[in-house]
Order: C-alpha cells, then sequence, then structure tokens
C-alpha cells in the first residue's frame, strides 16, 4: 500500500506530465485518437471527397457490366477495398511527412491495412469471375442440349420423310404394275396397248386432275 507521503509525490509528478510537446508527439497521439476507418463499417470520412468514390463506383460498374445482385455486391465491395487501400496509402504517406521514419508502427499498421484490402479487392474479383465461369458453362451446356436436340428433331423429319418418300415409291410402283397389266392384258381379237406410250398422257392428265381438285374445281 502507498503511503501518504508516495500519494503526495506521485500528484506532483503528474501534474509536470501534459502530453506530447514535440510537433512529432504531438501528430503521433493525435492519430491514436484518429478514427481510420479501415476496419468494420465502411464510411466515407470527412476529409474524402464522396464525389470521387462515386466515380471509383461507376468506372468499375462500367469495366464489370453486373448483371445480377450477387454481381453488384462484388463489384461495390471491390469499390470499397480499392478506396480503403487508397486511404491507407495516403495515410502512410501522412506518416512519412509528418514525422519522417521515427514511427515505424504506424507506417506497419498502414500498410497491413493496404494489404489486406487489396486481397479483399483481387477476392472479389476472383469470385465475380469465377461466378461468371460458372454462369457460362452452364449456358454452354444450355446452348448444346437445345443443339442436340433441335439435331435430333432434324434427324427425325429427315427419317420420316425417307420413309414417306419409300412408301410413294413403292405405291407408285404398284401402281405402275397394275395399270400396266390391265391396259397390256390381251383382249380377245384385239392388240394389246403399249403402256410406255400412254404412261405419259395418263400422268398429264393425272396432273391435272390434282390441280383441279386443289383449286376446288372438282
Amino acid at each position: 500500500m502507498s503511503t501518504s507521503a508516495q500519494i503526495t509525490a506521485n500528484q506532483h509528478n503528474a501534474q509536470h506530465s501534459t502530453g506530447p510537446k514535440t510537433p512529432e508527439g504531438k501528430a503521433t497521439a493525435s492519430r491514436n485518437r484518429f478514427q481510420h476507418g479501415l476496419r468494420g463499417e465502411f464510411t466515407i470520412l470527412a476529409s474524402e471527397n464522396s464525389e470521387d468514390f462515386k466515380a471509383l463506383c461507376d468506372g468499375l460498374r462500367e469495366d464489370h457490366q453486373p448483371t445480377t445482385l450477387t454481381e453488384q455486391l462484388l463489384v461495390d465491395r471491390m469499390a470499397e477495398h480499392e478506396w480503403l487501400s487508397r486511404r491507407a496509402q495516403s495515410f502512410m504517406d501522412q506518416a512519412l511527412t509528418l514525422v519522417g521514419t521515427d514511427d515505424p508502427n504506424a507506417l506497419a499498421l498502414w500498410f497491413r491495412y493496404q494489404t489486406t484490402h487489396d486481397r479483399g479487392f483481387h477476392k472479389c474479383l476472383a469470385d465475380l469471375l469465377k461466378l461468371r465461369n460458372e454462369k457460362r458453362k452452364e449456358q454452354i451446356g444450355f446452348e448444346r442440349q437445345k443443339h442436340e436436340e433441335a439435331e435430333n428433331t432434324r434427324r427425325e423429319q429427315v427419317a420420316e420423310a425417307r420413309t414417306r418418300t419409300l412408301h410413294a415409291q413403292a405405291a407408285l410402283k404398284e401402281f405402275d404394275f397394275e395399270v400396266r397389266s390391265m391396259l397390256q392384258a390381251p383382249l380377245p381379237g384385239h392388240t394389246a396397248i403399249n403402256f410406255d406410250g400412254v404412261k405419259p398422257f395418263l400422268n398429264q392428265a393425272l396432273e391435272h386432275y390434282f390441280e383441279a381438285k386443289a383449286l376446288g374445281a372438282i
């Protein structure tokens, strides 16, 4: 336990301690109280220009053209990390200007924050590119599936057309055979009709018949 004399001596000595007196010491003490905003919730400091931050956001959005909410959030986070990295660099420049290299702890602090936000920027960029790559793969798979389905449909249609053609050719041959047999069958006392000579006229008659039927004339 301190004696009355020790307590009195400590109170007397405390009156002589009024904080840092040199400009360098005062600058250091001022930064100790300063809210640097390099961690926690993102804010624009009073000493910063909000229009510059908006221009940064607009530039990144123009570069990356986010199309979904997730992409937009990643681009916004990139803007925040880039802004805070610049802020940390500004603090390092101020530290070098005010106190030279006599305050290595402050420089190490700002450098650590700058490195953290640089990594954060590239992490968001990597996540954005990965997300888009996965979407691109899904889209390619979807397009490939659509192409395969269209190709299968075309093949089915070709096969059906070939089948109809074969059936038509078979029916034509059967019709040709039946007409030929009927016309060329020798009748008692008559000469057999030459089917090959009659066939062109028969084909022409059939064409006129189907044209008239299509026009509703018969």
